[in-house]
């Protein structure tokens, strides 16, 4: 494999993952207050509970199939975690991120605090309608409950 081709997989990686991380409406600051975490009983948060996927595939400049699989899980008691899955189906390579954190909501907002690998609070805005969850403007279909 020549060396473009490594550097592509590379940053389309690191692209990927800072894509996933980011999507929301903005960055909380550490100074932000938050708003409590699990035990909310607003309709969205019961809703939220659950496993959701959003797939994204893609060709690349060089001519490679490539997707981005995320997958959130939302508990009941307020954790929550992502999986993201870059995968390059031309090459056959594929990468895996799990990311822990917090989560509550309220109103159309959604505040995940990222606990591990790195510390972060983020706000999203969310919805849902039957199977399908729109988180930051992503659609997400209901995996399980």
């Amino acid at each position: 494999m020549t060396r473009r081709p490594l550097i592509s997989i590379a940053a389309f990686i690191a692209f990927a993952a800072m894509i996933a991380a980011c999507d929301g409406s903005g960055v909380a600051s550490p100074d932000r207050p938050t708003v409590g975490f699990g035990g909310n009983s607003t309709t969205i948060s019961q809703s939220l509970v659950g496993t959701w996927r959003h797939t994204f595939e893609f060709v690349d400049d060089f001519g490679f199939a490539n997707a981005t699989v995320t997958t959130w899980t939302f508990a009941a008691d307020g954790s929550a975690e992502r999986t993201l899955v870059t995968q390059n189906f031309t090459v056959g390579s594929a990468d895996t991120l799990l990311t822990t954190a917090r989560w509550s909501a309220s109103g159309d907002s959604l505040t995940i605090q990222f606990t591990s690998p790195s510390p972060g609070t983020f706000e999203f805005k969310v919805s849902v309608q039957g199977n399908q969850l729109t988180l930051a403007g992503e659609a997400y279909t209901r995996v399980s409950e």
